[in-house]
């Protein structure tokens, strides 16, 4: 049985949030005296409407909470958020296109860091935070709030984590969820402000330190700058960012860890090592490369490799240079760093190095069982065993991300984009990643895609966020079936 009536009333509750940020942003819009405060008033007016209204049409909340209740819940607040969140830049008439507004809003709410603006130094402060503050939601904020407040409701809220993230590996650190969710938001914001704070102390001036503070943290990439982090001509602020999109990257469970001192936990963290090791692996790779394929001397090779392969191994896609001018060797380096991710339990996209540990793992069981038909090998991660239904679902998820990765590539050339820009945009998109390849590459943005092109993007971005499977669910016929 699915509880209509008590999604739509959380769903009002929720667009109630989104309608009190559009209000913060008309608070910076009116701080900077600029031309967005009458486009936020205006949609801070609208989206507090439409939630009124789906909170009184909804009915009392359920205490039986299904399991299809929490995928249509958890997949209808990135989409209602994502097109509500366009209307700021579609009432400014920065953005004039609704396709372009819905592209733009959708990239944010993702965490993606895709833009078709061309001229982002020329908007209004207001539109910037809001970009911005769209990505920081992003990454944490949505879900863990409605975890946070669900008791509230007298729901399970592990029944919405689940839906929302396909984290196998998720384990509680608090014997509530709820308490669970308040304690990373808490590391969340705790990195924020402390990001923050160095990028002032760099030189950035209070607007861009929370607005980067906002998207490197969040792992989105989204920039007030066209030149992003390269116009700042700064090494301290290259060196601050790659730290904390780092940090970003790790499950958030092992930082409430490392600060408990729980070293060991943290050492025996096979997806830790794993992750650790790629990007150390792959910086070093870069820099020989540019090294020695280039006129770079050793600190500015070693700190522009170390920036743009974290920056893509976790999803961030924040850049300093146009890497496709880079050697070619960089080049080829970097593009297996899109096939990295970062750590489940993150607020980064991609496949993640939980899933790529698991794979490995079967591939060398494979090996062995070939050898010894007989043997038993079990599959352990973090010295514990993996249950083959979690195994089955690693298998499923990386099977079907490349199979949606090759089906928006077809999507993208029947769109007349060219197949290597189209390569781009479709692993950017489904891993949420930011950056595409040749004229909508790190130096370019995808304004000049045609509508049905930005549209699909809009979708895949959305499903690379819910780790496809929530969003598959709903648009399933059979799932929509009385049990």
């Amino acid at each position: 049985m699915i509880h209509g009536r008590t999604i739509i009333r959380i769903l009002g509750v929720l667009l109630f949030i989104e309608a009190a940020l559009m209000l913060l942003c008309a608070g910076v819009a009116y701080l900077y005296h600029d031309s967005s405060l009458h486009a936020f008033l205006c949609s801070t007016v609208i989206v507090t409407c439409i939630g009124v209204i789906l909170f009184f049409c909804g009915g009392k909340p359920s205490l039986n909470l299904s399991r299809k209740d929490s995928f249509i819940l958890v997949s209808f607040i990135w989409i209602i958020f994502s097109l509500l969140g366009a209307l700021p830049f579609y009432i400014d008439r920065h953005i004039p296109s609704l396709t372009d507004a819905v592209f733009e809003s959708t990239s944010g709410f993702t965490g993606t860091g895709n833009t078709i603006l061309n001229n982002i130094d020329a908007m209004p402060k207001g539109l910037l935070f809001w970009r911005c503050l769209t990505q920081w939601i992003s990454g944490l904020g949505i879900i863990m709030f409605i975890i946070a407040i669900l008791p509230n409701f007298g729901m399970n809220s592990l029944q919405i984590f689940s839906a929302e993230s396909s984290m196998m590996l998720y384990s509680k650190i608090k014997p509530r969820i709820a308490t669970t969710a308040k304690w990373l938001w808490g590391v969340y914001f705790g990195l924020t402000i402390v990001l923050m704070g160095l990028l002032m102390l760099g030189g950035m001036d209070i607007f861009d330190a929370i607005c980067y503070s906002f998207t490197t943290t969040a792992t989105g990439g989204f920039a007030t700058h066209q030149a992003g982090v390269g116009y700042f001509h700064s090494a301290y602020i290259e060196y601050v960012i790659i730290v904390f999109m780092f940090i970003s990257g790790i499950n958030f469970n092992l930082l409430i860890l490392f600060g408990s001192r729980k070293f060991q936990r943290i050492k025996d963290n096979s997806e830790f090592r794993w992750y650790i090791r790629s990007v150390i692996i792959l910086s070093a790779a870069v820099t020989i490369a540019l090294y020695t394929g280039s006129d770079l001397d050793f600190e500015e090779a070693f700190r522009k490799a170390c920036f743009h392969v974290t920056s893509l191994h976790t999803s961030t896609g924040h850049v300093t240079d146009d890497y496709f001018q880079w050697p070619l060797a960089a080049r080829h380096i970097l593009l297996l760093t899109l096939f990295c991710g970062a750590c489940v339990g993150s607020t980064t996209g991609g496949i993640k190095c939980a899933r790529l540990v698991v794979l490995w793992k079967v591939f060398k069981k494979e090996c062995k069982q070939m050898v010894h038909p007989n043997a038993v090998y079990p599959i352990s991660i973090n010295k514990k065993i993996v249950a083959p239904n979690a195994i089955s679902h690693v298998l499923a998820f990386v099977t079907i991300y490349y199979v949606l990765i090759i089906f928006t590539v077809i999507i993208l050339c029947i769109c007349k984009v060219p197949f290597m820009e189209s390569v781009g945009c479709a692993l950017n998109a489904i891993g949420n990643m930011g950056n595409g390849f040749g004229q909508y590459g790190p130096s370019s943005t995808l304004a000049a895609l045609p509508d049905m092109a930005k549209g699909w993007l809009c979708f895949a971005m959305l499903l690379g966020r819910l780790e496809i499977f929530p969003l598959a669910l709903i648009l399933s016929p059979s799932f929509w079936r009385r049990d």
